[in-house]
């Protein structure tokens, strides 16, 4: 239940060697409104990660027009064995991390994690607020305060998740107006580059995945076509793949590993 009021969301343990559940509980998110407060309406939380013994659950505090309360980025710590709460994170450099229809994290080949950010007005509404990629560094448990990729300063514009594709590379997802259009971000440098991929008009769920090899696949939906490009991290190159004529859109990629 990632809209609750009270922050308390459900969790099923489940075997997939079985696809049995074993076990079940509750995340209680240290939320700073109530109910009861003016302006507070619901928390969103809608995505975690299991990184290096530890649980994070990136939330959102929201008013009843979708607005984030907060100009913070709050993320909850829980252990991975006991799931016991141990404490929350902040970070004042962005907010909304993890938050939108597309993945929103990385662990690097150096094992240190990254999470992106949305703060567009596409989903949450907070555009004072820059969109940009934060890191916990491998070992650590709090945000690297010396670390922000800020997406906003790089484009003039806000992004929407990212899809990791190796070598330091990952996939952003930008909005330009009614348009989206797909940047690579290199997460050492902190570069941000456009890729040669028509800008796409339509749905903007899940339409990119990683691949193996550091490939990503991006979908375009454009008025004359739909169709697929594949990234490559290690060449940096953009190819065009399979294209679907006749089709309203594509709605969304997945990659079967």
């Amino acid at each position: 239940q990632p809209y609750s009021g009270d922050g308390v969301i459900t969790y099923q343990i489940i075997n997939i060697s079985t696809m049995t559940e074993e076990g079940t509980g509750t995340f209680t998110l240290p939320i700073q409104g109530t109910d009861g407060d003016a302006g507070f309406s619901y928390e969103q939380a809608d995505a975690y990660v299991n990184f290096e013994g530890k649980i994070y659950i990136p939330f959102v505090e929201a008013y009843d027009t979708e607005v984030a309360i907060y100009e913070k980025a709050y993320v909850a710590v829980y252990n991975a064995i006991t799931l016991e709460y141990e404490k929350v994170i902040n970070s004042d450099k962005t907010a909304s991390l993890m938050s939108g229809w597309n993945p929103g994290s990385a662990i690097s080949e150096s094992g240190d994690l990254y999470m992106a950010s949305s703060n567009t007005n596409k989903w949450n509404g907070n555009e004072s607020v820059p969109s940009g990629i934060v890191r916990i560094k491998s070992g650590e448990t709090e945000f690297d305060n010396d670390y922000f990729l800020d997406i906003t300063e790089a484009t003039g514009l806000h992004s929407l998740g990212m899809v990791y594709a190796g070598n330091n590379k990952a996939i952003v997802q930008i909005f330009n107006g009614e348009f989206i259009e797909y940047h690579v971000a290199d997460l050492s440098s902190k570069s941000v580059t456009k890729l040669d991929i028509p800008a796409s008009d339509y749905p903007v769920r899940r339409s990119f995945t990683s691949l193996d090899n550091g490939n990503v696949a991006i979908i375009s939906n454009t008025s004359s076509n739909n169709g697929l490009y594949i990234y490559n991290s290690a060449s940096g190159s953009v190819k065009k793949g399979l294209t679907y004529n006749g089709t309203e859109y594509i709605f969304s990629v997945i990659a079967s590993k």
